[in-house]
């Protein structure tokens, strides 16, 4: 027979309201009050009736994540930090994978009457769609990007990582080792507003070294390729002058020092190299000069921001700042320029 609540009450000695305040994390109990509850529905293998406590507060107890794609490892690592989060604040997760339209995402998570959604995912175009959709229901919505308009900004939540600040914090930090002049090479699969990266350079420019954007048309199957091909055409077209570069992942910065060792430069002596986002996950060497995101903890501001929203009905905003982690890839100028191309 089916444990119930007042078995777990009885058994830990308490009131079945002490139960509810333990299992829900609604109201503040003692540690050993805690404890001895939580001992009952180990011993008793309570499982809560989900549909039980949804009539009585009016909340499911679940939440979705909708993500572009789990193939990439900086997703995974979010949403498997999300869910641990969720988990021991009693809620069920459900991982929706975009395809197509997102609007159809939000649909079905709307319909299956969540409490709300964290969505991981670049909505573009289709943000005031997105908002408008969310708005019109009870559901609560975290995004992990930068809002565009400030309309959006009073109905939803976000959560993003402060690249701007982690751009000028890498210029900063190469300007301090002599480098007047860098490189920032990306493509155009990982860099839609160029413009703005120009921009901000030019509004630091009193204080800030030179900085270039190399951009191309490189696309390739994985970032490490991409880095290569813009390494090659970097030497090729751009080199005299410069002295370090900077790129926007680990992987493509990775290919593009695998190019310079292969045309006979040497990292760092001939060539500094950093990268503006590295993985926070313990397998990374250290070996990279990096601006590093912690993305444990990205996921957990994400899901607190969710659990506020759900409960207060408060919106708020986060910009996650990145950390500048010393490597082997930078050293200091000494002279006019290093190596050759």
């Amino acid at each position: 027979m089916r444990a119930t609540r007042a078995d777990v009450a009885k058994k830990a000695g308490v009131s079945v309201a002490t139960v509810s305040y333990v299992l829900n994390n609604t109201c503040p109990v003692k540690d050993e009050t805690r404890d001895k509850v939580l001992a009952a529905v180990r011993v008793l293998n309570y499982i809560p009736d989900l549909r039980a406590r949804s009539m009585a507060t009016n909340r499911t107890m679940q939440i979705a994540v909708i993500v572009s794609s789990l193939s990439d490892p900086v997703s995974c690592e979010i949403v498997e930090h999300f869910i641990h989060k969720a988990a021991q604040n009693g809620y069920f997760v459900s991982i929706s994978i975009k395809i197509g339209n997102i609007i159809q995402n939000i649909r079905n998570v709307i319909s299956q009457h969540m409490d709300g959604v964290f969505i991981l995912s670049t909505p573009g175009e289709m943000e005031s769609d997105m908002v408008y959709s969310l708005t019109d229901t009870e559901l609560r919505a975290v995004m992990g990007v930068p809002l565009l308009s400030e309309a959006s900004k009073q109905q939803v939540c976000s959560i993003e990582i402060a690249r701007n600040e982690a751009l000028l914090t890498a210029a900063a930090y190469l300007g301090e080792k002599g480098h007047t002049r860098i490189a920032y090479l990306s493509s155009v699969t990982h860099e839609n507003g160029q413009k703005e990266i120009l921009s901000l350079f030019q509004k630091k420019k009193k204080n800030m070294p030179q900085v270039r954007c190399v951009i191309d048309m490189a696309k390739c199957s994985d970032d490490f390729e991409t880095g290569r091909i813009l390494g090659r055409r970097f030497i090729k077209r751009y080199r005299t002058g410069y002295t370090a570069v900077l790129t926007p992942c680990e992987e493509m910065v990775r290919g593009c020092m695998a190019a310079f060792s292969e045309c006979g430069l040497q990292i760092p002596q001939d060539i500094s190299c950093m990268t503006l986002k590295t993985e926070s996950v313990p397998q990374t060497p250290n070996d990279l000069t990096a601006m590093v995101v912690n993305y444990r903890q990205f996921a957990e501001k994400a899901f607190d921001m969710l659990q506020n929203f759900i409960d207060g009905n408060l919106i708020s905003h986060y910009r996650l700042p990145c950390e500048l982690r010393e490597g082997k890839t930078v050293s200091i100028v000494t002279g006019k320029g290093t190596g050759r191309p």
